[in-house]
């Protein structure tokens, strides 16, 4: 005789715990992804491809005091600085597919090269030059660009086409696409005073008086159809051509970020960059007798000085005092003058038989400290004889706070004033 065996009670827990199995396993390897993808992908997230179109630049990696010169294509990351040389082209592809180029004798900082999706974000600073930013190219091309120069921030989302050029005013166009905004600042760079929008074909163009006018509340009428001048220039031409027929080169996969090495001067010396990235030694100095124009012999007349951020005199001390962070260091040399140096720094923008020259000591390059600075310059002429010397000494005295009020120009507007080859207050016009 046999029991009917009973047939075996399960528990909801047994109908779920194979999914719960599967789910925890689902979990487990997005996790693994997660992790896998910080590790293996955050450079990508975080870098740009630069391609040398022509020429080379000169590249300051973050953290770094130097520039090195490169001619080849070179992996850029968040803090790195870029000056294009003279005669030299750059295009710069990020993570999105954003492109963005700039042209000869510009110096750009990349501020911000982060996130994904919604949350990307490419933020530029433009010390000098120009830059064609396209985000039209690839669809995936969604991060916020920000490109800040002087007291403007211009801003620009997908599927627009936007150029900006400092030197020393800002200008900003709208080429393609709408809601391409610029941001006017205070003073102190810290506020939004008015927000202006671009549509295509229309242009900004922020000069110190319609500056002045945002600061004191009154809404200048800055927006105007993009200029005839710049729709001539070489620079319109070649990006339009690039936007049409955009130059291909090749990403390597094995492309690192570049590492800073040590060049320009002897062992032992202390380099900084100018403005147009190029290293340059700015030396302190104890000697408050050292006088500024006496030059040393040489095979020839030394560099005249005319101005020192528009003084033509120093004081009793022999400095001149400055308080603005950029001091515009110009003069006038021979006509027989093929180049002319600052502390062993070849002045970019000079060139053979110029009368005219110009430097810029930017403290925010390391290139003016405060205190005591001293500049020693040369003239060569073809045959590569030295000039005698120029001693210049500068008393650097930023304010140290800094008010709306105040009477001595804050760093912004000194900024404006003394960044451009093109415009120095006192005449002679220098040329670097």
């Amino acid at each position: 005789m046999y029991r009917q065996r009973s047939r075996k009670k399960y528990a909801a827990m047994d109908y779920l715990l194979p999914f719960l199995i599967i789910l925890a396993g689902i979990v487990v390897l997005v996790l693994l992804f997660n992790v896998a993808k910080s590790i293996f992908a955050n450079d990508k997230e975080q870098s740009a491809y630069m391609h040398v179109v022509e020429g080379d630049v000169q590249m300051r990696t973050w953290g770094t005091k130097d520039f090195l010169t490169l001619s080849t294509d070179a992996l850029i990351m968040e803090g790195d600085e870029i000056a294009v040389s003279s005669g030299s082209k750059i295009i710069v592809e990020f993570f999105d597919g954003t492109i963005l180029r700039a042209s000869s004798g510009t110096d750009l900082a990349f501020e911000q090269i982060s996130g994904e999706g919604k949350d990307a974000a490419i933020g530029v600073v433009l010390v000098e030059g120009n830059l064609w930013i396209n985000k039209v190219y690839a669809n995936e091309a969604v991060a916020q660009t920000s490109v800040k120069a002087g007291s403007a921030v211009v801003h620009a989302g997908q599927n627009t086409v936007f150029a900006v050029s400092k030197d020393p005013e800002v200008d900003a166009y709208g080429i393609q696409g709408s809601g391409i905004l610029m941001d006017i600042m205070d003073k102190a760079g810290q506020k939004i005073v008015q927000t202006e929008e671009m549509g295509v074909g229309q242009e900004i163009v922020l000069m110190g008086a319609a500056l002045d006018r945002y600061w004191k509340f009154q809404s200048p009428n800055v927006l105007a159809a993009i200029s005839d001048q710049f729709k001539t220039s070489e620079w319109y031409t070649w990006n339009k051509q690039e936007d049409q027929k955009p130059t291909q080169f090749e990403k390597s996969a094995d492309m690192v970020k570049v590492e800073p090495e040590v060049v320009g001067p002897a062992a032992g010396a202390e380099t900084e960059p100018q403005a147009d990235g190029t290293a340059v030694t700015p030396t302190t100095v104890d000697d408050a007798s050292t006088t500024t124009t006496t030059p040393t012999t040489g095979a020839f007349a030394a560099p005249v000085l005319v101005s020192v951020a528009n003084q033509t005199k120093p004081n009793a001390d022999g400095y001149f005092v400055v308080t603005s962070r950029v001091a515009t260091i110009a003069g006038t040399v021979l006509n027989t003058a093929a180049k002319v140096t600052v502390n062993d720094y070849v002045l970019q923008k000079f060139k053979a038989g110029d009368m005219n020259w110009a430097y810029f000591a930017n403290a925010d390059f390391g290139l003016m400290k405060e205190g005591k600075n001293t500049f020693k310059i040369y003239a060569y002429d073809a045959s590569g004889a030295k000039s005698g010397e120029l001693t210049v000494n500068i008393l650097y005295q930023p304010p140290v706070a800094p008010a709306a009020s105040a009477a001595t120009p804050d760093a912004t507007t000194a900024n404006d004033a003394n960044t451009s080859s093109s415009v120095v207050p006192v005449p002679p016009t220098p040329v670097e």
